[in-house]
């Protein structure tokens, strides 16, 4: 049996029950679906080591087809879009998420968007398209996720190479993680916002994730540049979170 925490983020309960459907494709959506984002473990006890858990991607596929997370023994980074879930991996292999791998860290919900606007001046790197971001943020307290297309002129992506018990932090692995240079390449950046008082369930602050519209590379995105984009922005303000309740998991 698995822990289920639902946080409803500073008293906007009504927003759930007015979110419009955009399209066709979204009707299968629920009001509140749209708004939720499903977490599957804390960011602290990531960055901890704890990179095992019984949650499988069989259930999390079935509580969103849009987001970011990992693997047991930090076995790569997934990203999800548009339903489809990839795991990259350290030697730069791009693989469909099997629903018998399992995640010790994920974050997912189903997204609408509601706002769409385009960028049509240039971004140098990372630091600035944060900033670019920041301005559609409306309210500090609530969660933002972020689907951006674009033709990167610069991109850099990390993977990470799988553990091995006794698990190092977070901090540690990162040391060795591996990151590829990519140039002139279309794709997605598959991201959230996270409010500052939610630090301890989710990195604070943007986190991005990408994948390559040919689906031959992704990863955890450190830099990038682009010239043109076309941005889409779904605001969230409900959090389930699930606890895993495996041995391993529960005694660290």
């Amino acid at each position: 049996m698995k822990k289920i925490i639902s946080i409803l983020l500073v008293g906007l309960l009504f927003v759930s029950c007015t979110k419009e459907v955009k399209n066709n494709d979204d009707s299968k959506v629920s009001r509140v679906k749209s708004v939720t984002l499903n977490q599957f473990a804390v960011i602290k006890t990531l960055a901890e080591g704890n990179y095992l858990s019984n949650i499988t991607y069989k259930e999390i596929k079935q509580a969103g087809n849009f987001g970011l997370g990992t693997f047991n023994y930090l076995n790569g980074e997934m990203v999800a879009l548009n339903g489809k879930f990839y795991q990259a991996k350290v030697d730069g292999s791009v693989n469909l998420v099997k629903d018998s791998d399992c995640a010790p860290f994920a974050a997912v919900h189903h997204f609408i968007a509601d706002q769409s606007f385009k960028v049509d001046n240039k971004i140098i790197n990372l630091t600035e398209l944060q900033n670019y971001l920041g301005n559609y943020l409306s309210n500090n307290r609530n969660i933002y996720s972020f689907k951006i297309h674009a033709e990167f002129d610069s991109l850099i992506v990390r993977s990470v190479p799988a553990q091995s018990l006794p698990f190092p932090p977070l901090t540690e692995v990162i040391n060795n993680q591996t990151l590829f240079h990519l140039k002139n390449i279309k794709g997605t950046l598959v991201g959230y916002w996270f409010p500052q008082y939610l630090s301890n369930v989710n990195a604070p602050g943007f986190h991005f994730h990408f994948i390559s519209d040919d689906e031959k590379r992704a990863g955890h995105v450190i830099s990038c540049s682009f010239s043109k984009a076309d941005i889409e922005l779904d605001e969230l303000t409900k959090l389930n979170l699930v606890i895993p309740q495996n041995e391993e998991y529960q005694s660290n």
